[in-house]
């Protein structure tokens, strides 16, 4: 029979760091101070998530920069409507792994990101655009900003498209490939 470790304890303490949930209290304790500025707390943060690498997620302030702006834009377009918000998370996440798949490289994760952010905006200006109105001028930025929008998302698709091009074909000799050289004095 196991003998429970007395309050306080290095046993204890052990103990309590192979439970999930504490471990996730603490994480999330810890993110909360660091984010008023706790250098301290950015210190054992840190230490916590070596340990626990798979926890990092919880900690929304160290995601990526590009998944910064992916969220900021669902909420532009979902704003307070939680089912949108989820609806586009799902369907931003679906794309995302539809563009990247298994093995991606920092350029390729870079430019899907491109993509969605790009699609994001055009459905932004889309949205706008389809807002009637009667003045003309309001109008006529929206469809302008319309326009642009769709331009990005195009060069957005044409270099993610280039990317996976050059991937798909490897990389090849410039000019032709000599295998040997001719004796000339043969």
């Amino acid at each position: 029979m196991s003998k429970t470790p007395k309050v306080g304890s290095k046993a204890w303490e052990e103990q309590l760091r192979q439970d999930p949930a504490y471990v996730r209290e603490t994480i999330l304790q810890l993110a909360q101070e660091a984010k008023g500025g706790s250098k301290l707390a950015i210190e054992r943060l840190l230490d916590w998530l070596k340990r626990y690498p798979d926890m990092r997620s919880l900690v929304r302030s160290l995601d990526d920069l590009s998944i910064k702006v992916e969220r900021v834009w669902i909420e532009r377009l979902s704003g307070t409507d939680a089912l949108t918000k989820k609806a586009l998370e799902d369907e931003l996440a679906a794309m995302k792994a539809e563009l990247l798949g298994a093995n991606s490289s920092a350029t390729d994760r870079m430019l899907a990101s491109t993509v969605l952010v790009a699609h994001l905006d055009f459905q932004h200006a889309a949205l706008a655009a389809s807002i009637s109105t009667d003045k003309l001028e309001v109008r006529s930025v929206r469809e302008r900003l319309l326009s642009v929008a769709q331009k990005r998302l195009q060069d957005a698709i044409r270099g993610w498209e280039l990317q996976t091009g050059k991937k798909a074909r490897g990389t090849q000799p410039r000019g032709k490939l000599k295998l040997f050289e001719s004796d000339a004095a043969g």
